[in-house]
Formats: C-alpha cells, sequence, structure tokens
C-alpha cells in the first residue's frame, strides 16, 4: 500500500527504499521518508538512505535538447510550435557523460531524512565554464548516502554510477560558451508538486569590453500544465459540485460498507440501483472491487 496510508501494527527498526528518479526527488521521497520516519520508525532506528543531495552542472547536451529542437521540425507537416514551448519547460530524463559536462558541479540542497521537513527549495549558484562549448541546459543528478561508506548515486563523474538518467532542464535555445563565461543558476523547486522553476543568466567576459550579459533564461514547468476551462471552473471556491453518475455509484457502494452486509449483496445494490451505469452484474462487480480494495477494510 502507498507508504502514506498504510497503517502498521508495530514500530521497524529500519525504513528502506529507492525511490529516487533521475534528479532524486521526482517520486516525492522526501515526503514519504519523513512521514515513516514519523509514524513507523523506532527511536533510533535506520533510515536508507539517511541523505539526499542534488547536484547541477552546465551541459553540452545535443541528444537531449533535440527534444526540444524536434518540435521546430513540423512533423508529419504539422504546427507544433505550441508544443516546442512546452518541451522547453519540461525536465527530461537524459543519459550524460562527463565529457559533456561544461563547469565543475555544484550542491544544490542536501536532505537530511532524520530531520528534513518539506522538499522545497530555493538554490543559487554561479558556473564557470571549463571549457568552450555550446551550452545546451542545466544537467542534475543525486547521491544518496546509504550508511557512512555507501552511497547510490547516478551522477556521471561517479566510477560506480548506476545505470539511471541524469535530469535535464533544457534551455529555450543553445548558447556558445568560451572557456571562463560564467552562468548564474536560481532554481525553485517544490517537488511534491513537480513545480521547478530554472533562471539560468550567462555572462561572458570580452578582453576589450569586460563582463556582459551574454543571454537569460526563464524555465517554469508551470507553463507544462493544460487546464482547461471545465477544471478551471470547476476548482473555483464558489463552483457547486454535484456528482456524477459513477460519482453517485461509488456514494452508494461507500454507504454500504457498513461493516454488516457482504460484499456480494453490495454489487447486487449497486446494479440495481445503478443500471444505466452497468450492462451486467459482473461489470457492477468490477466497480465495487475498485472502489472497496481503495476505501473500505
Amino acid at each position: 500500500e502507498l507508504s502514506l496510508h498504510a497503517e502498521l501494527p508495530e514500530k521497524v527498526d529500519v525504513v528502506v527504499a529507492d525511490q529516487m528518479g533521475p534528479f532524486g526527488v521526482e517520486a516525492r521521497v522526501v515526503e514519504y521518508f519523513c512521514d515513516a520516519r514519523e509514524r513507523f520508525l523506532k527511536p533510533g532506528g535506520a533510515l536508507v538512505p539517511n541523505a539526499l543531495t542534488l547536484y547541477a552542472a552546465l551541459a553540452e547536451n545535443a541528444d537531449a535538447w533535440q527534444k526540444v529542437a524536434f518540435w521546430d521540425t513540423a512533423p508529419a507537416g504539422f504546427d507544433f510550435s505550441p508544443v516546442r514551448r512546452q518541451a522547453a519547460h519540461t525536465i527530461h530524463a537524459a543519459p550524460l557523460n562527463p565529457a559533456q559536462l561544461l563547469s565543475d558541479p555544484a550542491t544544490l540542497v542536501t536532505y537530511d531524512f532524520a530531520t528534513a521537513g518539506a522538499s522545497s527549495f530555493t538554490a543559487e549558484r554561479v558556473f564557470t565554464a571549463q571549457r568552450a562549448g555550446t551550452l545546451h541546459g542545466i544537467a542534475g543528478w543525486f547521491a544518496a548516502r546509504l550508511s557512512d561508506d555507501s552511497t547510490l548515486t547516478n551522477s556521471p563523474l561517479a566510477a560506480d554510477c548506476i545505470a539511471r538518467p541524469q535530469a535535464f532542464f533544457p534551455l529555450e535555445e543553445p548558447v556558445m560558451l568560451a572557456r571562463g563565461d560564467s552562468a548564474r543558476l536560481k532554481m525553485r523547486a517544490t517537488p511534491a508538486e513537480n513545480l521547478y522553476t530554472w533562471l539560468v543568466e550567462i555572462r561572458e567576459t570580452d578582453p576589450t569590453r569586460g563582463e556582459r550579459i551574454k543571454a537569460t533564461f526563464q524555465h517554469s514547468t508551470f507553463h507544462t500544465l493544460l487546464p482547461h476551462s471545465g477544471i478551471l471552473r470547476q476548482t473555483h471556491p464558489a463552483f457547486a459540485p454535484t456528482l456524477t453518475p459513477r460519482g453517485a455509484a461509488r456514494l452508494t457502494t461507500l454507504r454500504l460498507c457498513d461493516g454488516q452486509r457482504p460484499l456480494s449483496d453490495i454489487e447486487q445494490v449497486v446494479y440495481r440501483r445503478h443500471r444505466a451505469l452497468f450492462q451486467t452484474p459482473g461489470e457492477a462487480a468490477k466497480f465495487v472491487a475498485a472502489v472497496v480494495t481503495r476505501y473500505a477494510k
């Protein structure tokens, strides 16, 4: 069962999970471990991993950036330019090798699961290009501390890197960098809501003109959301909702779960009261099973 909903008969000695995606925090790992720590773990018990660190670096990754550029090609003769904007504001999973890094990595945030709360963070870092190249985006990865002498990581710089791609935060357009150019990254993230904003300001140092801003980009996964008018209407505070026919059937099922009626009786009642939804008693039984296994015990 989802750990946030689970109840255990006794406290445990160890909480262990590999809940890390390419950037480490995509699957709400911080929230899950914090909840398990408070509700499940014995005093002095172990969390595996017990800490999670997120890293970032400048990346030259033409293959990853093609996930943005592809939508400029008018595939099948259609104009997909709105999709391109979404692709540029999406975090992509992309394999990365050390030769594709343009800068040294920097730590963005470290979560100590013994004390961590929410996973939201804000980090600002300045990277310096160690060689000339094309900046396509920001690469991100994680290192999970399993014990004092053991770490699980998808860092492209690690000799024992696990076979898991890194995260790629694309730029709207590639930028040519000279050795010594800098890029300031400001990242705000609320991983539990899959909301990330990455602002990148690129500066170059000209021998005659000094330092100047070369390019500025602002990206956010907020722009990947596609709320249609129905969702906006239904989530307005003044909206007065009514149940759909399937919602009414679910409500019937839940009201019949009184600890007295057998499942067979509930299936028959739901089938009889909501015949417009189910062509056969078997369909009603499947519907009831889906509701009961999720909301009843």
